[in-house]
């Protein structure tokens, strides 16, 4: 039996394995001064409208299960996206994945996460392990912007808070893929500096993050704009029982919502980013959360059933020439000073527009273009294999999208948000990534 049995009557997605929401984001001070939106939608109807640029073309539409405009806020697209519904196979044994797929700068993870972003002081931000570069800064975010992953987490512990019947035990894993190497952002050695981990380890032991305990997230904390050189990246592994993993991955249990969002917010901390000319705080890693739900019946609680959601903020597809030469969003050639983001000193208080900055961006963008390729043919696959009732093809051509195709096989829900070119922030966020 599918996840999605477990919708509601009123979804929009009952009975759809696969299903896809678009959310359209307003202009922005990155896109440039002379910027203009050629996306229009019609939301009751579903769809997306290409605007022809001048009097001989013709406008193209384009249907899909869910469509926002720019004025909907982060409440409305939890709600009337599907991600309820999918919250509540998960609490019943189901699988389910929701992602957000789009260009770069375009508001995925803005709509995933609606954290705040501010420019790097390198005086006051930088640490032994981090390389000075775009900052989050969770005091400053006000809980009306959470994106969808953390309202998961508040909603999946209120579903079992309310469930009398059955017991729950809740852990999560929190991972990068980085230029095809994963990663453990929940691993002490990934979120803390040299001499906190030794006193970490001191003080707990090495394993102690496994059953639960998490170092805390400063409030405004530097992401590396590359994961550390002596973070080892973790092995892909497959066998019978478990399908793909990773090998020695932290687990953290979490008893709470808040406990969740405190592990989320360690790993948030760790991620790869870096400021370029189209996006002023870009992801240059897939970041990967994770939680698997245990249920058991009180009256027997040997009994069990195992649900799993991932919730995947992908990097962007970028063109190497526009984030690069900082051109601007639509590549003709507008500036982009108008919004002070025009070039990466502007964010790190230093010129990094280098050769050797250049060619980082560019191996990092030719990752992130690769595995998107693939995983949009393994999305194809997956459509078109539901269509037909049958499972997905188990051809192998890249680690990173084994990973993602475990969560996405057979019997599970899965909730894309496509966010469009012109979409995805509200007027105050600083320019998604």
């Amino acid at each position: 039996m599918e996840s999605t049995s477990t919708l509601s009557d009123r979804s929009p997605f009952k009975n759809q394995s696969i299903r896809v929401a678009v959310r359209i984001r307003p202009i922005i001070p990155i896109d440039g001064i002379h910027s203009y939106s050629l996306i229009d939608c019609v939301p009751e109807k579903q769809l997306v409208i290409l605007k022809a640029e001048d009097s001989r073309g013709q406008n193209r539409q384009f249907s899909f299960d869910a469509v926002f405009d720019s004025n909907t806020n982060q409440d409305d697209i939890f709600d009337q996206s599907g991600v309820p519904e999918l919250l509540r196979s998960v609490v019943d044994g189901y699988g389910a994945t929701i992602f957000a797929y789009g260009q770069t700068g375009s508001g995925k993870t803005y709509t995933m996460e609606g954290f705040r972003y501010r420019p790097s002081n390198s005086r006051l931000d930088s640490g032994p392990r981090f390389r000075s570069g775009p900052v989050v800064d969770f005091n400053s975010t006000s809980p009306d912007n959470f994106g969808i992953i953390p309202r998961c987490l508040e909603n999946l512990f209120a579903l079992i808070d309310k469930d009398k019947d059955r017991t729950y035990c809740v852990s999560c894993t929190f991972v990068q893929i980085y230029k095809e190497l994963v990663y453990d952002l929940l691993s002490p050695a990934a979120v803390l500096p040299d001499h906190l981990f030794v006193q970490l380890n001191a003080a707990y032991g090495s394993g102690n993050l496994r059953s639960g305990s998490s170092p805390a997230p400063p409030s405004s904390t530097p992401f590396p704009s590359a994961p550390s050189p002596s973070m080892t990246p973790l092995r892909l592994r497959w066998d019978a029982a478990q399908g793909f993993h990773l090998e020695n991955v932290y687990a953290v249990e979490c008893s709470s919502a808040s406990a969740a969002l405190h592990a989320y917010k360690v790993g948030v901390s760790g991620k790869a980013m870096r400021s370029h000319g189209m996006n002023a705080s870009s992801s240059r890693s897939h970041a990967l959360f994770t939680l698997k739900v245990k249920v058991s019946p009180r009256d027997c609680p040997h009994a069990f059933v195992e649900g799993r959601l991932a919730l995947v903020d992908l990097a962007g597809c970028e063109r190497v020439d526009r984030i690069i030469g900082g051109r601007g969003r639509d590549g003709r050639g507008r500036s982009t000073e108008a919004s002070g983001w025009k070039k990466e000193e502007d964010v790190q208080g230093r010129d990094n527009s280098s050769k050797g900055n250049d060619v980082s961006l560019k191996q990092e963008s030719v990752a992130i273009n690769k595995s998107l390729f693939t995983l949009r043919k393994v999305i194809t696959a997956l459509a078109a294999r539901s269509a037909q009732g049958r499972g997905i093809s188990q051809e192998k051509e890249e680690d990173d999208d084994d990973f993602f195709t475990d969560d996405d096989d057979g019997n599970d829900g899965n909730d894309g948000n496509g966010d469009e070119d012109e979409d995805d922030d509200d007027d105050d966020d600083d320019g998604d990534k």
